[in-house]
């Protein structure tokens, strides 16, 4: 599996013309994805032309988080957002004209790939979508709905016009004028343009109605929402607290069920799941005991939904090495292989439970074959 863009492009297409803002970063991403599917496409079986475009266009476009960290100067946000002070921007309308520039690209990417290449490639083309779960605080009408509008902000946000031809109804309702229209054409080629989908799926929140954005005179893609989310019920926290993420097994169940009943069960894979974690010395770093067990409990509710039905047809782990991230650089690993400062590499104990559960086709927790 092979991803095009990972939340990056090149610097001179900022400069040029305000990269994703500008539509002419769909013709230049087709013509870049046309370039890479002639020259690597009979070695690749499965292309993401995407790699969470819906967090991506949501961070940097409303928050100060991610590049070019663009956002309305001065909102005040909840749902622990860093809004940063921006000096350029608007959080209410570049967003969805961003969100709406890579769903087009990567629409006209899958129709070069469809049209040129893929008949004799015989590979698949899709994108994978960030999707922290998120579940009602309570059981009250308005939290069931609070819930329901962030996944629609989230995954609709980039299922729907695919799948349905238009973005979701609460997205229509809450940002109005400032979500683009697509033209009769668009949507046609929008229609069908993904073999599968892609979820990136580590964690979950409680979601619960807010009436936060009353108080606020600007508009912003996360206070669209309406929905504030936490960690806790009752004091109680949704799952294992890490300095990263809660540990919550269940999520990964739930996102592919959603899929499954939203979207006619379409076929998709767990292009992400895993989790971070900071360590005191080099040894350790190597028994991530915590990673062993987030693993089995996690692969052990995705079997069991695949079981009944979920069209899931296989999960990448998060990460094969340790990595720099955005915010946090090396301050957080994430790899089953730890990497030092001199770049050597040693397994975890998460690597060789991975060995072994891959060597024995079972999950260590139970005996659940990986069929």
């Amino acid at each position: 599996m092979v991803t095009l863009w990972t939340q990056d492009h090149p610097q001179v297409l900022e400069d040029l013309y305000g990269g994703a803002l500008n539509d002419q970063f769909i013709t230049d991403f087709v013509q870049y994805a046309d370039t890479c599917f002639e020259a690597f496409g009979d070695r690749v079986k499965y292309w993401v032309t995407f790699d969470e475009p819906n967090d991506w266009a949501g961070l940097a476009y409303s928050t100060i988080q991610n590049p070019p960290g663009r956002c309305t100067p001065n909102v005040i946000g909840q749902m622990a957002m860093n809004y940063g002070a921006c000096s350029d921007g608007d959080s209410g309308t570049e967003p969805y004209i961003v969100g709406h520039n890579l769903l087009l690209a990567h629409a006209g990417a899958v129709d070069v790939y469809r049209s040129k290449y893929q008949a004799t490639q015989n590979g698949s083309i899709g994108y994978a979508l960030w999707f922290r779960w998120i579940e009602p605080l309570t059981n009250t009408s308005a939290d069931i709905a609070a819930a329901k509008r962030a996944n629609d902000f989230l995954m609709g946000w980039f299922l729907d016009p695919i799948f349905y031809g238009k973005y979701p109804d609460s997205m229509q309702e809450l940002v109005g004028s400032r979500l683009p229209s697509f033209t009769a054409e668009q949507i046609a080629q929008l229609n069908g343009s993904l073999d599968f989908i892609g979820l990136n799926i580590q964690t979950a929140l409680y979601g619960f109605e807010t009436d936060f954005y009353v108080t606020q005179n600007k508009t912003c893609y996360y206070l669209d929402w309406r929905t504030d989310v936490t960690g806790y019920r009752d004091g109680i926290a949704i799952g294992e607290g890490t300095n990263n993420d809660f540990a919550v097994p269940w999520c990964i169940r739930s996102a592919v069920d959603y899929i499954k009943e939203y979207y006619n069960n379409f076929p998709m894979f767990i292009t992400q799941t895993g989790i971070a974690y900071t360590f005191n010395s080099s040894e350790d770093t190597l028994n991530d005991e915590a990673r062993v067990k987030y693993f089995e409990t996690y692969y052990t509710e995705l079997l069991a939904a695949i079981r009944d039905g979920a069209n899931v047809k296989g999960v990448y782990a998060w990460s094969l090495l340790d990595g720099f991230e955005y915010n946090l650089g090396l301050g957080i690993r994430a790899g089953i292989f730890y990497v030092d400062d001199e770049y050597n590499r040693y397994p975890r104990k998460s690597a060789l439970w991975f060995k072994e559960m891959l060597s024995s086709n079972t999950t260590v927790v139970d005996t659940l074959q990986l069929n």
